[in-house]
């Protein structure tokens, strides 16, 4: 707790004769400088968290003359300014909004009297003292600047930078200046960027006489590299940025050098497809050679930058199998920068995992752990291609007389393991099985530990792989082997639950829910190939998940496999899944409510889509809660945009469920829709329109539903004030020439419905707008078969509702 730190630090330097009013009298006892009472430390930190929340103006005028006051220690100092920071920034969104209303709420002449203190500090002969000043500098801006406040803030800032006279203060500005760009938004700061951009490089090229402003520099073009964006798309101001940075790799200061690579490898991340030019020229030899830089830290992030790369190629691969589905070109072309380097960075990779110290801490990231990492990425870049180029190094050290040269040869089968075509691996398999077998008894401790996962976690995940396939393909007359195999699993759940709280290492709890991750798998695939003979089995499937959820504790990933069987047990038992949503529901709804857990938070809405699916219109009885819940999670600051899309999506299983008896939640849901479905995208932020693609799939989704679930009871005048409104959405993701056949079925889907709907004539004249006859007019070429049979469903029920 950054508060109790502060109190801690400060009862080491008590109030003096020289410094009477020191403020932390009050909290203050007459401990020793080196014995401290725990109770009393909490008592202390309670007590300044009081101020700063009863009292913020005090609070800051408290601890600013402590930062600012140049006989002060440096850890009370730090302690200062890591109190004035916490008071003014928070993690959570919500939480953030209503410190910046505190902190803009405060008197002028406080929030001056801090910022001024502040900017003097990043002076201090202390240089350490200024860096701490910069944390607040930073945090006030991210307030003030996108507000309109502290108009001169990057003009002082600026002319710091350039104050040859003091180094410290330089160094300092830069670092603030860098912090500043990664908090701020760009657009607050638009006007300056080409100064601020000037300032930073300035310091980080190689001719600045000072490694420890360069070093700031470096640090400060790191976190700016974002808000550089437009610079970096011009290509003479990219030319010389690339320039500078990789001559700073070749600093003779480690942390310039270091700073250096972490650039590159955020460049990568950043601006891939800009790479091709300096890949040729500079990068691949700086990245070779710095991986091979006796500095484990400039090593480490050289081995990075080709992670990076490897990352970037897997999901660019990604990107072309799904255009590849669609007869589409992908967006970005893949370089292939892993595939032309593989023979120059594999070898020195391969060193780097012989660099394994024996007594090694487990949680200590070093460079045999990354060089591993790394391969296994290069591995799922390249495929095939990485075979032959670690083969030797395998059958050459599997059976080495060194346990370095065996436990690298092991690291390096396992981390090939993903991405070759299984044929391709299989030869390899069948030789190094035996081998591997018996190193799980080898003499070293090492080797064993590292062969064993190589055994262990792949094999055990391939034989439940198997088991699933084996469930999925079983006839009708394999059901009793497919029952034993279930009731074998539920054993083995409920053995595992039981030992769960004799579980002390984190190695035991992963393979815990490794086991139950797997576990869960077999059970969904039973649920999903018996359907509802597997009622026999529901309760005790469903007492032991229950279980499960109720053990996982904080754990998403066991939620998560919990509430998909949940959700494929809701399929199959239909309305019979009621008794157990008691139990649940509560369950499901706090996790829903934990809106950072982006994958979990998409489970728990897919759980809710089936269960009101399942129970039809026994949906009713919930539907005011799901709504609410639904709701909630839309007017979220923190839930991910990806998420919402379920959540609106989600509307219309709801209503699809429980029919007219939606009517009280129809004027909220159409409003929340219509608001949605009038976002419009940059088409030049391709990220952007990707994303507005997918919100109106699932808002004509969600509108099927809602379409459906009246169409049911033949209630159709409650829709009729909304009709336009959704085909209106139908015209602009038709209109779209880049969209995907999925959102053309839902939108034809959807205009047939309403057609159908209305078949005596009430919307004829929306019926017949241009756009729709147009729309419905073409002949799409190549599309599925399901695209061209919704076509005509659309076709044919406008024609009889404009007859």
């Amino acid at each position: 707790n950054p508060s109790v730190l502060a109190l801690d630090l400060l009862f080491l330097y008590p109030a003096t004769p020289a410094y009477p009013q020191r403020p932390f009298v009050l909290a203050r006892s007459a401990a020793s400088n080196s014995t401290f009472d725990a109770a009393l430390r909490h008592d202390a930190g309670s007590k300044l968290e009081a101020l700063a929340r009863d009292d913020l103006p005090t609070f800051m005028a408290t601890l600013m003359p402590e930062l600012v006051n140049e006989s002060n220690p440096l850890p009370v100092r730090n302690a200062a300014a890591l109190n004035i920071k916490n008071a003014i920034v928070a993690r959570d969104a919500n939480r953030q909004q209503e410190l910046n209303e505190r902190w803009l709420a405060l008197p002028q002449e406080t929030r001056t009297g801090v910022k001024h203190g502040a900017m003097a500090t990043l002076g201090s002969p202390q240089p350490r003292a200024g860096t701490f000043a910069a944390q607040v500098v930073s945090a006030i801006a991210a307030i003030e600047v996108p507000n309109d406040q502290w108009p001169d803030l990057i003009t002082q800032l600026l002319a710091f930078a350039s104050d040859a006279s003091n180094v410290g203060l330089r160094m300092n500005a830069l670092t603030a200046i860098g912090q500043i760009c990664e908090v701020v938004p760009p657009s607050s700061l638009s006007s300056r960027s080409n100064e601020i951009l000037t300032a930073v490089v300035q310091g980080a090229r190689r001719e600045e006489p000072s490694a420890e402003v360069q070093s700031a520099a470096v640090a400060a073009l790191l976190n700016s590299l974002e808000f550089i964006r437009d610079n970096f798309e011009r290509e003479g101001e990219r030319n010389y940025l690339m320039q500078v940075v990789c001559e700073a790799t070749q600093s003779e200061h480690h942390p310039v050098q270091v700073g250096a690579f972490e650039c590159l490898v955020k460049i990568m991340s950043l601006y891939y497809d800009k790479m091709g030019f300096y890949m040729e020229r500079a990068l691949f030899g700086l990245t070779v050679v710095g991986m091979k830089n006796p500095d484990e830290k400039v090593a480490l992030q050289a081995v990075e930058f080709w992670s990076t790369v490897a990352e970037e190629e897997i999901e660019l691969k990604m990107e072309e199998a799904e255009a590849l589905e669609y007869n589409d070109l992908p967006e970005r072309e893949n370089k292939k920068f892993a595939t032309t380097a593989l023979n120059d960075i594999v070898p020195v990779l391969l060193q780097l995992l012989t660099q394994q110290e024996e007594d090694a801490d487990e949680d200590e990231w070093n460079i045999s752990m990354a060089a591993g990492t790394c391969l296994a990425l290069l591995s799922q870049a390249v495929d095939d291609a990485i075979v032959p180029v670690v083969l030797p190094f395998i059958e050459t050290n599997i059976k080495h007389d060194d346990w370095h040269m065996r436990e690298a040869a092991v690291m390096v089968f396992g981390s090939i393991l993903e991405g070759p075509d299984p044929n391709v691996l299989a030869g390899l398999v069948g030789q190094a099985l035996p081998v591997l077998i018996g190193m799980m008894s080898d003499s070293n401790a090492a080797v064993k530990d590292t062969t064993a996962p190589t055994n262990e976690s792949n094999f055990r995940t391939a034989a439940y792989e198997a088991l699933n396939a084996y469930i999925a393909n079983a006839s009708a007359d394999n059901f009793g082997a497919v029952s034993q195999i279930t009731l074998t699993v539920l054993q083995r759940m409920e053995t595992l639950l039981n030992i769960q709280n004799e579980l002390l290492n984190i190695d035991d709890r992963s393979n815990w829910a490794e086991l139950q991750s797997n576990f869960c798998s077999v059970i969904i695939s039973v649920i999903r190939k018996m359907g509802g003979q597997v009622r026999p089995l529901a309760d005790r499937i469903m007492t032991l998940t229950l279980r499960l959820v109720q053990a996982a504790g904080k754990q998403s990933t066991i939620l998560e496999d919990g509430f998909l069987v949940v959700g494929t047990m809701s399929s199959a038992l239909g309305p019979d899944i009621q008794p157990y949503l008691e139990a649940f529901l509560p369950i499901i709804v706090a996790a829903l409510k934990n809106h950072e857990d982006a994958a979990l938070c998409t489970v728990c809405i897919g759980t809710i889509g089936d269960i009101s699916r399942a129970l039809q219109e026994k949906t009713v009885q919930y539907a005011a809660a799901f709504v609410s819940l639904l709701l909630e999670s839309l007017q979220s600051q923190v839930m991910g945009r990806n998420v919402k899309i379920q959540v609106l999506a989600c509307f219309g299983d709801v209503a699809l469920s429980i029919g007219p008896d939606f009517a009280p939640y129809l004027e909220t849901a159409m409003t929340v829709l219509k608001q949605a479905g009038e976002i419009q995208p940059n088409p030049l932020d391709y990220e952007m329109v990707d994303y507005v693609a997918q919100l109106r799939e699932g808002i004509l989704d969600a509108y099927v539903g809602i379409v459906a679930g009246f169409k049911s009871a033949d209630k159709s005048e409650p829709l009729l004030p909304y009709v336009q409104t959704m085909l209106g959405l139908c015209a602009r993701a038709l209109s779209d020439e880049e969209r995907p056949d999925t959102i053309v079925r839902a939108a034809f889907g959807l205009i047939g419905d309403l057609a159908d709907l209305y078949s005596k004539g009430q919307i004829k004249q929306l019926l017949t707008e241009a756009w729709l006859t147009s729309a419905l007019q073409q002949k799409p070429k190549g599309a599925p078969q399901e695209t061209k049979r919704v076509l005509k469903y659309a076709r044919e029920s406008v024609r009889r509702a404009v007859a």
